[in-house]
């Protein structure tokens, strides 16, 4: 293989995060080590991918342009490969990330909260602020797993 597939879930968090601190701590690797991981990916993909600004990254039009086709294809080998396994959530260990609204998160999120300590104790949730863009959260690239809250014009991909 021409290409390493590890450093296509890090593409993903640098979009999303758009700060090399916050995508390390999102994958779970020191920020040095997402900076060599970035590094292999501007060689890989043969562009800078993500300029230096004051208050972070922001991406190139080419990473821009590869963003939508890199989340779709990590969904789908999510979906192959989760699909795969059964579901149990008593025992199962894993970290969904929502977005809810403000209100939504206030108001519901706490009992959310509240049963998943009972019924699912190994289930994690990380919340992503919701406002108006849908891009930003993660729902648009399927790393968010659900966003909770009024949806004006739902992209083509959210299932509604």
């Amino acid at each position: 293989m021409r290409y390493d597939l590890n450093l296509l879930p890090i593409f993903v968090a640098l979009m999303e995060e758009r700060s090399v601190t916050r995508a390390a701590e999102r994958v779970g690797m020191t920020q040095p080590a997402l900076s060599n991981a970035l590094s292999r990916l501007r060689l890989m993909l043969q562009d800078q991918l993500f300029i230096r600004e004051r208050y972070g990254i922001q991406p190139t039009p080419v990473a821009l342009e590869l963003a939508p086709a890199i989340a779709d294809a990590l969904a789908q080998l999510d979906d192959a490969v989760l699909g795969q396994q059964g579901f149990d959530p008593a025992q199962a260990e894993r970290l969904f990330t929502i977005a809810p609204n403000g209100y939504v998160e206030f108001v519901l999120v706490p009992a959310i909260v509240a049963r998943l300590q009972r019924i699912a104790p190994g289930i994690k949730l990380r919340l992503t602020p919701y406002g108006n863009d849908l891009g930003e959260t993660g729902a648009v690239s399927g790393t968010t797993a659900l966003v909770l809250g009024r949806i004006v014009d739902p992209p083509d991909n959210l299932v509604v």
